[in-house]
């Protein structure tokens, strides 16, 4: 996508994505390749340590990059540091930081950090430039700015909404990808026609639905 944008001379400073687009690679290679800045949600975690109260997770250790060391909340530094390759259906250079059971054992915040009652604390992420690539998304779409900035998202939200519920937009009548293309094309003027049709007979806007379960959630 990023590069027909570009042959065509359309390539945007900022591209505004779901969480399917925002992982380390794509925000690192649209940015070196193109020049284009991802802006997303970022995939949840699913790690137990995301789902605890006040659990530690790898964004509360701090990094030196460049002593290659780890420095945990409890302030105590990680004691090895290797890189490899994790092979797989998507090989990926990472990186495996490990603490010291001396440190980890007697630590407070251990119940927070691991479940092993044995093993000390260890760490795999991504090399630094996809690793603070992922994290600077994380922090900013959290920020009350990135939040008020992401609305942006909203109109096309809805335009997907429709071209799903009211066209049949997910799934393809046809088996060759021209056609499917084709089909893509025509529910998108389906969708323009619609709308100029409501804005010229003043019809209004269709209010989102809300679920029953939900109408019983208690107001702030």
């Amino acid at each position: 996508m990023h590069q027909t944008l570009a042959e065509k001379n359309l390539r945007p400073e900022e591209h505004y994505v779901d969480a399917g687009y925002t992982g380390a690679e794509l925000l690192v290679d649209s940015q070196e390749d193109y020049g284009i800045k991802l802006i997303g949600p970022t995939r949840i975690n699913p790690n137990w340590l995301s789902k605890l109260e006040g659990g530690i997770s790898l964004y509360d250790f701090d990094i030196n990059w460049e002593k290659e060391e780890v420095t945990c909340p409890g302030n105590k530094s990680s004691i090895a540091w290797r890189a490899y390759r994790q092979e797989g259906k998507y090989p990926q250079d990472r990186i495996q930081v490990r603490f010291s059971r001396r440190d980890c054992t007697p630590c407070k915040l251990r119940k927070l950090c691991t479940r092993s009652d044995i093993q000390s604390r260890i760490l795999n992420f991504q090399p630094q430039a996809r690793y603070e690539a992922l994290k600077y998304t994380r922090d900013y779409i959290a920020s009350k700015q990135g939040q008020q900035d992401y609305r942006i998202r909203a109109g096309i939200e809805g335009t997907i909404a429709q071209a799903v519920g009211a066209f049949g937009g997910r799934r393809s009548r046809y088996r060759s990808q021209v056609k499917t293309h084709f089909q893509q094309v025509m529910i998108s003027s389906a969708i323009n026609i619609v709308r100029v049709d409501h804005f010229l007979q003043g019809k209004p806007k269709g209010k989102a639905q809300i679920s029953r379960f939900a109408k019983l959630k208690i107001a702030p």
